[in-house]
């Protein structure tokens, strides 16, 4: 399995970001010997689970990992961000690293998900301070350590929204290799230089047009939309990417509504995980080294807590009494002890000496309990590769209670189904100021938003607003050909109606200019997945399906449509026969007619 390139790391930030954005963390697991972490989270749209496994992915995730009791360093970062909101996600410096601000009443913390070799998972206080790593080490650039202030590890590349394109010329590097490694593009170098309508050759060899053309590489990650697509090849998936990619050899190909989908099943193709584990019957000796080794671990980290907030616990020493970011639990006078807290950590104090001096016994205890561990006989230990079979959880689709459809460019469109449906989905989803919603002032049309929150292109608006014509049950019904639709942002909507009037239920007033789409056309396309769920599509989707069925206004009842397409499919997907209350639900009103149809 390879890493994800650090442009595939650019649009899961912003896809996570219009997904996650004011989820609460509800709990937080890690599994050292698998090396993955997980993030649940309670969203308006039901639980989320957002996976990652150390310097390799990131993405949310259908499956259920297992995870042990967690260690004490676990239970404590739980502590502080269960219950934090996730602010914002984004990527660091163009780089192979996710930061994810959260907030907790008025605490602000970050967690970065390092997704490149030897990365790790950090858990950062508002001052930058380490105070939860999957990963604690000592590198020549940088260290890894609870209590001491977190730091990005060094990058070599540049970003293709910043480089020197004066020194093109001096490289003996091609350009393929230059695109996709030292620019982060990855497997979409080719469709880049496609883009660009330069052929592969040394850097140094590229003329000057060509060299200007290069100008134009933010332009080509701009116009990118992501259809993220696994590959297989002889039954077993060998790579993925952010769109579909003709140069890639392959058997099959499989598209994606989201990159995290796509990656779930990159990853775990079978619904199971492969790891060479270290496994021997527990034994005492074992459970005493991992104990005295988790000792040895806890009391480096008080230590490295106290030297970092060295003056702070001085004052602490001296005074006996709280101080910022420390407090002080309870005293021993007979003993001459204090307990403080800090950080979630309880550490107990020596008041007759120095705050160093505390440190530098807890660090010489820190070695004693490893050189234990270490004295203990080893076993021998068995190397094996274990298979791990992941139960697949559901996802409660929250948006099955509206009618959705997708674009030619994979964009969700959610549309009211009736009244009610129209009044829930502007009052509870659709809530942002500068959502724009489509919507026609013919009776019985739904309102429509593309979901999550995106910028659409203006045949990317036109394919929305066919979708509102074709959903218009009175036009449908009588037969309409096209409808004109318009669109606003969210705020021009209102539920005030003017004085001696009454709004009925998913009913909206709409102020100030409206942008008008003329003559939509009232058609559907009806496509099967590759699990044979049957998906609505715009009119312009044609080319990029391998089947579908053109729907357009007739006087065939809906049911005597949905058997002849499920006839028809079924030739090619073994669909069961309940398939037909599926289909029959992506039809609009009650009347159709198949226009015509096309499957691979």
């Amino acid at each position: 399995m390879r890493q994800l390139s650090r442009l595939e790391v650019y649009f899961l930030a912003k896809e996570l970001e219009n997904l996650l954005k004011n989820a609460r963390i509800s709990n937080f697991y890690f599994n050292e010997e698998l090396n993955l972490a997980l993030i649940k989270l309670h969203s308006t749209f039901g639980t989320r689970r957002l996976i990652y496994q150390g310097g390799l992915r990131a993405h949310l995730t259908s499956f259920m990992y297992p995870f042990s009791s967690p260690s004490t360093s676990v239970i404590n970062v739980r502590k502080i961000i269960k219950g934090a909101f996730i602010r914002e996600i984004t990527q660091e410096n163009f780089d192979r690293i996710l930061k994810i601000e959260i907030e907790k009443g008025n605490e602000k913390f970050s967690i970065f998900l390092e997704l490149m070799s030897g990365g790790a998972l950090v858990v950062t206080d508002k001052e930058g301070k380490i105070i939860f790593t999957t990963e604690k080490k000592k590198m020549k650039d940088r260290s890894l350590a609870v209590g001491i202030k977190y730091s990005l590890p060094p990058s070599k590349f540049q970003s293709p929204f910043y480089f020197d394109i004066n020194s093109l010329n001096e490289k003996e590097e091609n350009l393929s290799k230059f695109l996709s490694a030292t620019l982060g593009l990855g497997n979409l170098a080719q469709a880049a230089m496609n883009y660009l309508r330069i052929e592969d050759k040394k850097l140094k060899e590229l003329s000057e047009e060509e060299i200007l053309s290069m100008k134009r590489l933010p332009m080509f990650i701009d116009q990118i939309t992501p259809m993220p697509t696994v590959y297989i090849k002889a039954n077993t998936v060998v790579d993925f990417s952010l769109i579909p990619l003709n140069y890639i050899q392959t058997d099959q190909t499989i598209t994606f509504s989201s990159i995290s989908e796509a990656l779930d099943k990159y990853f775990t193709p079978s619904g199971e995980i492969y790891i060479e584990s270290k496994k021997i019957s527990k034994s005492r000796e074992e459970e005493r080294v991992r104990r005295l080794l988790e000792m040895s671990r806890e009391a480096r980290e008080k230590a490295n807590l106290i030297m970092s907030n060295l003056q702070a616990f001085e004052i602490v020493l001296a005074q006996r009494k709280d101080y910022p970011p420390i407090k002080v639990n309870k005293i021993n006078y007979d003993k001459r002890l204090l307990e403080v807290k800090i950080n979630n950590f309880t550490i107990e104090l020596d008041y007759s000496i120095s705050a160093a001096k505390n440190a530098s016994k807890l660090f010489e205890l820190s070695k004693e309990l490893e050189e234990k561990a270490k004295a203990i006989k080893p076993k021998k230990v068995e190397k094996k590769e274990t298979r791990i079979k992941l139960k697949e959880e559901k996802e409660k689709v929250w948006y099955k209670k509206f009618r959705y459809a997708f674009t030619s460019t994979n964009k969700m469109i959610l549309l009211g189904k009736d009244a009610i449906t129209n009044e829930i989905l502007l009052k509870k989803y659709a809530v942002e100021d500068d959502l724009v919603v489509f919507h026609s002032d013919f009776p019985g049309s739904p309102f429509a938003v593309v979901w999550p929150k995106q910028e659409l292109k203006e045949e990317e608006m036109e394919e929305v607003a066919s979708l509102v014509a074709s959903y218009t049950s009175k036009a449908w019904e009588s037969g309409f050909s096209a409808l004109d639709v318009f669109c606003v942002e969210r705020h021009q909507l209102s539920k005030k109606a003017p004085s001696g009037t009454f709004l009925s239920k998913g009913s909206f007033v709409v102020s100030g200019e409206k942008k008008f789409f003329k003559s939509c056309p009232l058609k559907i396309l009806i496509s099967f997945n590759e699990k044979g769920e049957p998906n609505t599509y715009s009119f312009m989707s044609e080319s990029k399906l391998s089947n579908y069925f053109v729907i357009v206004p007739g006087n065939v009842e809906n049911k005597t449509i949905a058997r002849k397409i499920l006839d028809i499919a079924s030739k090619k997907f073994n669909l069961p026969e309940d398939t037909i209350n599926e289909i029959t639900s992506k039809l609009p009103d009650r009347k159709s007619e198949l226009a015509y149809y096309h499957i691979d």
